[in-house]
């Protein structure tokens, strides 16, 4: 019997309920599969906000932030999630600093107005740019609410009495500036005319960075003679030019420093407020860190009869020109809780060496980039009787020169060797020596020569918690000219 032949309605009705079910079957299905995959959040979003915002914190480095450049810290954490963003914005201490630019001084004023209210009541840090010609920008000036808290301002200027014109702006009765920063960019110069405007009075300042400066034939115009050298605690002139008779003046200047960093020339001559301080007192109690650099050639008889008796860390040398050390150094300069040495650059005699050494017995870490046979050295920290050299040293870094009075000089394997095996001990030793282990030795040189590096010792002592390095250092010691304060 034939089939009734459906209506065109009825058959079109049920493909459309057909191609339905299809649909909603399909539908179950992604739906199920969206279910299975559904996103599960990174387990650094499981930690609490006060922990993740710390964390953030930690990642800030020195980081001045543009105000709208959200590829570094603290936009950037804004830009990953809501609750990072939240996080980020209830951690007042991501928004306390910010970079301006003095080219666009309205828009900056608004963003710092803004940027700021998220910081609460913490301190504030500022670094302000110069554009090329900053005599046709407008002075920047800060918002009076925020004039008091800020604690740490950085200048890049191009000319002195810029600094000086932005600083009278700026500071206030009022301003509680902690820590100042002036660099120089494109080798900036002294004014031929002096400036017209005094510094403001900096009743709290501690910190102060200047960098970069040179002085072009031009004499000085005397901005910074009435700094408040007498309250600073941390000071670094780098690229500044002073003669080495002033480090005298400025340590004597500056009675309460406890950290300084001074780069010598011969390039300018003291002013006569500055020649009556280049005679007086020879001992530094404050001093805990210092570091001087001759940018040329120079002599270290700058420190004979000087005394630090709170001084920790010492570092000396020369960025281009080898310096030369005095015997009379090593016999009068009076440093008797060292425990950081760094010597780089520097023409010394082996015996002048260990005249300094032999009362350092507080000495850690020892540092030396010289032209030096380090063969007796080695000898000499191999011997652990009574009396024994450097009881209390944990590294040794030796920055090797190929060449000694140009002849080759190779180092004594074996020597190194003996001192290696005869001064470091494992933390398991009992009872333990009397003497601190020589947990950290470097060896670094222009290149390694082929009888090093084979060398025997990395497979027994390595293994057993020394560390031991021997690499290439083409350009020796290199000096961090940057202060971490």
């Amino acid at each position: 019997m034939e089939t009734p032949r459906l209506p065109p309605s009825t058959r079109a009705f049920q493909k459309f309920t057909k191609d339905t079910r299809r649909m909603l079957i399909g539908k179950g299905r992604a739906q199920a599969d969206v279910t299975s995959k559904r996103f599960t959040p990174g387990p650094i979003n499981a930690l609490p906000p006060e922990i993740l915002g710390e964390i953030f914190l930690a990642s800030l480095g020195k980081i001045f932030p543009v105000h709208d450049d959200d590829s570094i810290p603290p936009l950037q954490f804004c830009r990953v999630c809501t609750y990072w963003q939240q996080t980020a914005l209830s951690t007042p201490g991501l928004w306390t600093r910010l970079l301006i630019n003095r080219s666009d001084v309205t828009q900056e004023i608004n963003v710092m107005s803004k940027r700021f209210s998220s910081a609460g009541k913490l301190p504030l840090s500022l670094r302000i740019e110069n554009g090329p010609h900053p005599s046709s920008f407008p002075l920047f000036r800060v918002p009076l609410q925020y004039m008091g808290r800020i604690h740490n301002l950085e200048f890049s200027v191009l000319r002195i009495e810029e600094a000086v014109r932005q600083l009278n702006i700026i500071v206030d009765h009022g301003t509680a500036l902690e820590r100042l920063v002036v660099q120089y960019n494109q080798s900036t110069s002294w004014s031929n005319a002096p400036s017209l405007l005094p510094l403001p009075r900096l009743h709290k300042l501690k910190r102060l960075v200047l960098s970069n400066l040179q002085s072009d034939r031009h004499s000085y115009d005397g901005s910074l003679d009435n700094m408040p050298w007498n309250q600073l605690t941390h000071l670094s002139m780098v690229d500044v030019p002073i003669m080495p008779l002033m480090l005298m003046a400025f340590l004597r200047r500056c009675p309460h420093l406890q950290h300084g960093f001074f780069a010598l020339s011969n390039l300018l001559h003291p002013t006569n407020q500055w020649t009556t301080l280049l005679h007086g007192d020879t001992v530094f109690p404050s001093m805990i860190s210092l570091k001087v650099v001759f940018k040329y050639a120079g002599e270290w008889g700058i420190l004979d009869g000087l005394s630090f008796p709170s001084l920790k860390t010492l570092c000396l040398g020369s960025t281009s020109e080898l310096s030369t050390w005095n015997s009379t150094t090593s016999a009068t300069l009076h440093t008797p809780l060292l425990r950081n040495l760094i010597l780089f650059k520097i023409r010394i005699q082996y015996p002048d060496l260990i005249e300094f050494l032999k009362t350092k017995a507080s000495l850690r870490v020892l540092v030396l980039d010289s032209p030096l046979e380090f063969s007796p050295l080695f000898e000499k920290l191999s011997h652990i009787g009574e009396n024994i050299f450097l009881p209390n040293l944990i590294r040794l870094s030796i920055y090797h020169w190929r060449l000694r009075k140009n002849r080759p000089c190779k180092i004594d394997v074996r020597a190194l060797g003996q001192m290696i095996h005869a001064r470091w001990y494992p933390r398991s030793t009992k009872p333990r020596p009397v003497r601190s282990p020589l947990s950290s030795v470097s060896l670094r040189m222009s290149s390694v020569p082929p009888y090093l590096i084979g060398i025997k010792l990395r497979s027994s002592l390595v293994a057993q918690g020394l560390f031991l390095h021997i690499g290439s250092a083409e350009n020796g010691y290199s000096l961090k000219k940057e202060v971490d304060w």
